[in-house]
């Protein structure tokens, strides 16, 4: 050993060191077993286990980020309803935070189907999954290609299979919060112009998870045969649109177009005659009033029309001369609020027999602000529930019964004007302005007796 070293400010040393030959006192062994051939069946698969559902970064805690460990599996998105949103045919998750539906060894990725505990948790509509499941409460899942198993036809790319996690003989529990909102974010110098700071935003993604046996002191001991495990997840959002775009005027809601922004002239259709000396081959007068053109007089406006964009449509307030197609900002909150709550339940009833039951009801409502006073909204209410039987005849057979639930419902307001109008309150001329929230959507009874359809 080497002792009092000078080292002076940029100077190098060299310093060279003998080392002795000591005895052994340590032995490292190394071994490693070839992978075993898959010859029960011919689909090819691979198990994440719980160390990376559980330890691996989730935005938004979503499960499929998780696919991409698979081999064989690309995050493709090229299909109607990929990404997140407030469209019934995405994918149910948190606004703004990625999922994906992948393709599975170069299949088409709308070919994917996902179970749920054995049970399928797919959307017939848009082929991604229906219920988004507690993270922390799975256990592991696995994704096989290459499937001919009779028991999953009606799928030629991947099967994502996820085993829920279930109670064990020592009480666990846990709890968790994340938290995004506008304190953390940079000021928009496009969105928000004339705003100090970024708009409100509120991301809160919550939960908690407990598990153990089921013990009730003085009635019942399950210790040693009955076990549960209870998750429950939430989420809360709330960002503001900031949309740009132009609405009518008071001066056009009046009928005059003569200092519109659009620069079209108005014409009256009441007024077109065929003539073969026009170009277009007829003539059509341009509206006018008092000598101004582009004026609609009053007794010509629609007063059903005018009042339903009095009543449920923005005023101007927002002005740029270098924008001057937008005289309206749209400031109301994008909410996406959702809920998620799973029991499962485990029986031992005898050393050979074995008894589950898991029941996970999802809840997720979205309100999308069309303007300030007008607004859709669909609401998901989804269901999956089942429960088996395992009994144990000897160490190489097993019979199960199993008994399944699924449960999808979409409640989807009209999204288009023409659409609205039918479920839209009565608007009368003067009528005050009225907000409108929530809606949805029926599929429209029988027609009345004597009733015509164009084209009929």
């Amino acid at each position: 050993m080497q002792s009092n070293i000078s080292v002076q400010a940029n100077q190098i040393v060299v310093l060279d060191y003998r080392l002795s030959v000591g005895n052994v006192e340590e032995k490292v062994e190394v071994t490693a077993d070839s992978v075993a051939l898959e010859t029960a069946s011919s689909s090819l698969g691979t198990v994440i286990d719980t160390k990376a559902v559980n330890e691996l970064p989730l935005n938004g805690g979503k499960f499929t980020q998780i696919l991409t460990l698979t081999p064989g599996v690309t995050p493709v998105q090229n299909q109607q309803g990929a990404n997140s949103g407030t469209s019934y045919q995405q994918d149910v998750t948190i606004l703004g935070t990625p999922t994906f539906r992948p393709n599975v060894n170069g299949q088409w990725n709308r070919s994917n189907l996902y179970y749920l505990d054995g049970i399928r948790n797919s959307t017939t509509v848009a082929s991604g999954y229906a219920i988004t499941p507690v993270v922390e409460a799975v256990q592991e899942f696995k994704v096989q290609s290459h499937n001919d198993d009779a028991e999953y036809g009606g799928s030629m790319g991947g099967t994502v299979n996820l085993v829920s996690k279930s109670g064990t003989s020592r009480l666990h529990g846990q709890a968790w919060e994340r938290l995004r909102n506008n304190y953390f974010d940079a000021r928009d110098p496009f969105a928000d112009e004339f705003q100090s700071g970024p708009a409100p935003y509120h991301q809160n993604e919550f939960g908690a998870a407990v598990g153990g046996p089921v013990f009730i002191p003085k009635a019942y001991d399950g210790r040693k045969k009955t076990f549960f495990f209870f998750a429950y997840q939430g989420w809360r959002y709330n960002k503001p649109s900031q949309n740009f775009y132009y609405i009518p005027t008071d001066a056009e809601l009046s009928g005059d177009f003569s200092q519109s922004v659009v620069g079209q002239n108005v014409y009256d259709p009441a007024t077109l005659t065929a003539d073969s000396s026009a170009p277009s081959g007829y003539t059509v007068q341009q509206f006018a009033y008092n000598g101004v053109n582009n004026v609609i007089p009053a007794d010509r406006i629609n007063q059903m029309t005018q009042a339903f964009f009095k009543a449920y449509w923005d005023r101007p307030n927002y002005s740029n001369p270098a924008l001057p197609q937008y005289n309206a900002q749209n400031n109301e909150p994008l909410t996406d609020n959702s809920n998620t709550y799973q029991i499962k339940i485990d029986e031992n009833l005898s050393s050979k027999d074995t008894l589950s039951g898991r029941y996970t009801h999802f809840h997720t409502v979205d309100t999308n602000p069309i303007t300030k006073l007008l607004a859709t909204q669909i609401d998901r209410p989804r269901v999956n529930a089942g429960g088996n039987w395992i009994r144990q005849f000897h160490s190489r057979s097993s019979w199960t019964s199993s008994s399944a639930t699924p449960r999808l419902r979409i409640s989807r307001p009209p999204s288009s004007p023409a659409a609205a109008r039918r479920r839209l309150p009565q608007v009368s001329p003067g009528s005050p302005n009225t907000a409108f929230r929530r809606s949805n959507c029926r599929r429209p009874g029988p027609a009345p007796a004597g009733h015509r359809t164009r084209g009929a």
